[in-house]
């Protein structure tokens, strides 16, 4: 069993901080228990005011935590208030409290979940020393636990599969993910001897809500989070991948690179990104080093953003050789290219999350920025027909 650190209570309270600070209608804020508000000097008004939450892990192998929040946005009672006045007041209380919320979100990219249907609101007046006006907010907010087990045993079982001809490999982030600060190994599904995992001293990318979240370091090298699965052989020039993943509009790289094929005894490669930067923000480009040389293609449409923090989206490429094409696949949208590797990969490493840059000890940098949760390898171009499959299977 292992564990490791996701989020804590430290991190909660630095994103109120910084959400708060966004806010021009707020002008400070506290985490601090309900006992201690009433002894509270000098607050600059409007406030919100959060108190210390308990919360509870009901399945540690979701590896998330609950969170009971109670918080308030108060701001002093004039002596003389109608109760239409009342009014005006509960509505600019609620009114921030949305954009509190929306500025939270934003804060921790997805690595926070509020269950809408949790939140509760009083409306509060003569509240504490200051006589406040206000509300109280009640919510469920869910984040990574500091508790959370990465599983070396199955989670869950993942999605079924039914085209399986030519399957090189499976892999599926709730299944046999073992994650440490030093070490990661995650086995596929399909073929038990392929292992994704990490390279050398290279940083591991985080385990958060069953999801892989690389953060999209450029460099310098030894700083870019990225993974590998040795000796990948195809029968022909003929390939597929697809994902499940999730990709923002604007990457911390200028080349996300999402995956890439590499020989360490020879520079042929074959790897595709998603450029998040310039005129050719959102596009996904494809680089190929094969027997003709290097050569790259823009699919020429911004796909980004592709899917959702906790909604990851299908992606998938075709390497079709035998037509001469590379079909790109971004949710039920589909892109046919002129490029394609025209020679057989043959002892490659799958590199995920990043670029190699030699094919030697490998030098690294154009990291992913975005979340993966399912790769599937297959030994053809799998057809449109099935590929609709497998996209229906993924979900």
């Amino acid at each position: 069993m292992s564990y490791t650190t996701h989020r804590t209570l430290q991190d909660l309270n630095d994103s109120f901080i910084s959400s708060v600070a966004e806010i021009s209608s707020l002008s400070s804020f506290y985490m601090i228990d309900e006992s201690e508000i009433n002894k509270l000097k000098n607050i600059n008004y409007p406030a919100c005011i959060l108190e210390i939450p308990n919360s509870s892990v009901n399945n540690i192998n979701r590896a998330w935590e609950d969170y009971e929040l109670s918080l308030f946005i108060l701001q002093p009672e004039p002596r003389t208030v109608s109760d239409y006045t009342s009014i005006t007041y509960y509505d600019n209380a609620v009114a921030i409290f949305k954009e509190l919320l929306s500025e939270l979100m934003t804060q921790r990219n997805g690595d926070y979940v509020v269950d809408m249907g949790s939140i509760e609101i009083d409306r509060i007046s003569n509240f504490g020393n200051d006589k406040n006006i206000g509300v109280n907010v009640r919510m469920t907010l869910t984040m990574p636990s500091i508790l959370a087990r990465v599983s070396t045993d199955v989670v869950v079982d993942p999605a079924t599969i039914t085209y399986t001809t030519n399957m090189m490999a499976y892999w599926s982030t709730l299944y046999k993910v073992e994650r440490t600060d030093s070490s990661f190994n995650w086995n596929s599904y399909s073929n038990p001897t392929k292992h994704i995992q990490h390279i050398g001293t290279q940083p591991i990318p985080a385990f958060v809500g069953n999801k892989l979240k690389f953060s999209g370091v450029d460099s310098p090298s030894a700083n870019v989070e990225v993974l590998d699965s040795s000796q990948f052989t195809f029968s022909s020039a003929n390939f597929s991948l697809f994902f499940k993943v999730y990709a923002p509009n604007e990457g911390g790289t200028n080349e996300n690179t999402l995956f890439q094929f590499i020989s360490d005894s020879e520079g042929d490669y074959y790897r595709v990104s998603i450029v998040s930067s310039g005129t050719s923000e959102g596009q996904v480009k494809i680089f190929v080093d094969d027997s003709r040389g290097v050569n790259t293609t823009l699919n020429s449409v911004d796909s980004t953003p592709i899917g959702e923090p906790n909604n990851l989206e299908f992606f998938g490429i075709v390497n079709d050789a035998s037509n001469q094409k590379t079909t790109v696949y971004v949710g039920t949208n589909s892109y046919d290219l002129s490029i394609y590797r025209d020679d057989t990969i043959s002892h490659n490493k799958f590199v995920l999350g990043a670029s190699r840059l030699d094919f030697g000890d490998g030098f690294f940098s154009k990291g992913f920025e975005g979340r993966v949760s399912e790769v599937l390898i297959y030994d053809e171009a799998v057809s449109p027909t099935n590929v609709s499959t497998i996209r229906t299977n993924l979900g």
